[in-house]
């Protein structure tokens, strides 16, 4: 009496905590310090959560199109929009929480959501506490995260387990408030993600199927004229309620076409996916290298664990039982042919692959990243799994001990280093963004909205991280910014993102009808900057050039890519000069004060005075107080001359 009340109430809640403490916990820790994933994709969606919480409490005026990637309309459709779960994550906002740790905060209820539905699920279906508990702890805990848990738009599944029981009390019993339940609860998933609307529809449209292979006698309820009404009725006023989150993807579709089949082909599972993890794995370490060889190998963390796997292995012991029931080998027969179509429809078996066929359904050829259909098949899994231990003890009481085992077996199979994960300091990303912002303050123009950041040293970095650091600042102060990190880009935009620099950000202001004036240029210095301009620099018949040693020489007759260098102008007057490989050229601390092009960084001999002399010819002045001097044997240039004479004279030619 006392184990089944243990069971019933303590299990449950040892299982939940245990898991949480492996998994989400022990990659914050427990000060909460770190977030799963790295500085691009999770701050993307931490950006995305927190531009739904400013406006749903009326700090913005639209939701679709966010401030960023100024001018752009509609730019939330590139991506995600986790408005299902949103409400989890304005509640995080709403008690006092800054924006990191309430993403964190998020991340953690979704765990305990899936785990907690999966549990109530899996109870009301098989009134087994313990196998409930077991099946739980695979959906919210699974290994599989190893390679997902970076993508946490996928963590809000937690409607899925009753999607499930509702079509399946619904296809035996033919009652409309479970086809009701089921509809609405699938319309929510979409919101809660659209790659998960999408994967979930195509595990229980095989499961549907198989139901109709298996069962299909039962379906004659679907005869009743006035109950097959009714479920249009209820199937129609679904689809109106899906009309507010997918019109805009469609519209977006329009404009910007879908994906090829060859953009989505390398996220295809192999078979070798289902037996590839991370070396985070406590047990499977050993499976994190073979997998290395295929194309996108990243993507392909699909590794379940042993146990589902050893218990399809145990399936046709009970499907060829005489002592299992005839309808709980339907039920089985269901959940493995179901399984068996999911993953035959959406592996590349060398090259040759089903998924053409589902790619073609519509909104299918949107998604990219098919692996994250362990997502959503996972639960396919855990039903075979827990209806084969189920009828194991009815083959055989003695084997009622494997039931009890089972949960901490489960444990130890999905067992991770949690502290190995990908992860960053919370604290580290929130004083990169509050550098952003104290350049903003400092450099952004009198009544300007808009800015663009575009720091000089971008080679220690990756593009993507500095974007995101402008996204959330600008996000912070309430300003706009040309500065995006999305799923895809609009036409025009991708120079500017993969280059931030001026004429890139005009081409994409020009394409918008937006002017230059309007945004403020931000970089990382202190200096607030008048333009950017690419200019070749002319010495009497030659050009200045970046020779491959790093100096700068008077050598070149006609000017090439290594006679390109940028002009950064600021408004105290000096001005700087970057080669195409954006390094700075400086006067080399030596004694002969010679000219070289070696910095990544802006400091003080990077410092150019111009003085404008007749003739459009210009004089540089050095930080040393001298100028630059073309030596007319060498062709080196140095900064050494105390006056301006013919070797000192120079043009500054702008390139159009």
């Amino acid at each position: 009496m006392i184990f089944q009340q243990l069971k019933k109430q303590i299990f449950p809640l040892i299982f939940l905590i245990l898991g949480l403490y492996v998994v989400p916990l022990s990659v914050f820790e427990l000060n909460f310090l770190y977030i799963p994933g790295d500085l691009g994709d999770a701050r993307f969606n931490n950006y995305i959560l927190e531009h739904g919480y400013l406006y749903f409490t009326g700090k913005l005026d639209s939701y679709w199109t966010a401030p960023f990637m100024f001018p752009y309309q509609n730019n939330i459709a590139f991506s995600d929009n986790l408005l299902g779960s949103l409400p989890l994550y304005i509640l995080s906002r709403l008690v006092g929480f800054d924006k990191e740790t309430a993403f964190q905060v998020w991340i953690l209820l979704l765990f305990v959501l899936n785990f907690i539905t999966t549990y109530w699920v899996l109870n009301k279906w098989l009134k087994n506490n313990l196998l409930a508990c077991s099946g739980a702890y695979i959906f919210a805990f699974s290994i599989m995260l190893v390679g997902n848990i970076y993508n946490v738009q996928t963590l809000p599944r937690f409607i899925l387990p009753f999607l499930f029981y509702w079509l399946w009390m619904f296809l035996n019993i033919g009652k409309l408030s479970y086809f009701t339940g089921f509809v609405f609860g699938l319309v929510y998933q979409f919101y809660c993600g659209i790659y998960l609307g999408f994967l979930s529809f195509y595990v229980l449209l095989f499961f549907f199927i198989s139901y109709l292979i298996i069962k299909r006698s039962n379906l004659v309820f679907l005869i009743n004229r006035k109950l097959f009404l009714q479920l249009l009725s209820v199937a129609f006023i679904g689809g109106i309620a899906m009309l507010p989150l997918m019109l805009p993807y469609y519209e977006h579709s329009k404009v910007h076409g879908l994906r090829t089949f060859e953009e989505v082909v390398n996220t295809i599972p192999k078979i070798q996916s289902y037996f590839f993890t991370d070396s985070s794995s406590v047990f499977w370490s050993d499976l994190s290298e073979h997998g290395k060889t295929m194309k996108e190998w990243w993507c392909h963390f699909l590794y379940i664990g042993i146990i589902p796997w050893l218990t399809l292995l145990l399936a046709p012991i009970i499907l060829f039982s005489s002592k299992v029931a005839k309808e709980n080998k339907k039920i089985l027969g269901i959940f493995l042919l179901s399984l068996f179509f999911s993953l035959l429809f959406s592996t590349n078996f060398n090259g040759i692959t089903l998924y053409k066929l589902i790619y073609s359904l519509p909104g299918f050829s949107s998604m990219r990243s098919v692996n994250r259909i362990i997502n959503t098949e996972l639960f396919l899994f855990i039903l075979v799994t827990v209806m084969v231990f189920k009828e194991l003890i009815t083959i055989n009481k003695s084997l009622k001990w494997l039931v009890v085992l089972l949960p901490f077996m489960v444990v130890a199979d999905n067992l991770i280093y949690g502290n190995n994960l990908m992860r960053f300091n919370k604290q580290e990303a929130q004083q990169r963004v509050k550098i952003v912002e104290k350049n903003i303050i400092s450099q952004i123009k009198p009544k300007s909205t808009t800015v663009a950041y575009m720091p000089f040293n971008i080679l220690d970095d990756k593009l993507l991280n500095i974007n995101i650091d402008a996204m959330q600042a600008s996000q912070n102060l309430g300003l706009n910014c040309v500065n995006a990190y999305t799923g895809s880009y609009p036409e025009h935009y991708w120079p500017f993102f993969a280059n931030l620099d001026q004429n890139n950000l005009t081409n994409w202001l020009n394409h918008h009808n937006q002017s230059l004036d309007n945004v403020s240029i931000i970089n990382e210095i202190s200096k607030n900057e008048l333009f950017r301009k690419d200019v070749f620099i002319k010495f009497k018949d030659a050009y200045l050039s970046r020779n491959w040693d790093l100096t700068i020489l008077a050598d070149k007759r006609e000017p090439s890519l290594w006679e390109t260098f940028t002009l950064v102008s600021f408004e105290d007057g000096d001005v700087a000069l970057r080669t195409f490989e954006k390094l700075f050229v400086t006067t080399e601390l030596n004694d002969k004060q010679q000219l070289f092009a070696n910095r990544k960084h802006f400091g003080n001999w990077e410092t150019i005075n111009t003085i404008k002399l007749d003739d459009d010819f210009v004089a540089f002045k050095a930080v040393n107080g001298k100028y630059w001097s073309v030596n007319p044997k060498t062709l080196q240039v140095f900064a050494t001359a105390d006056e301006i004479g013919e070797n000192e004279r120079f043009k500054i030619q702008e390139i159009n």
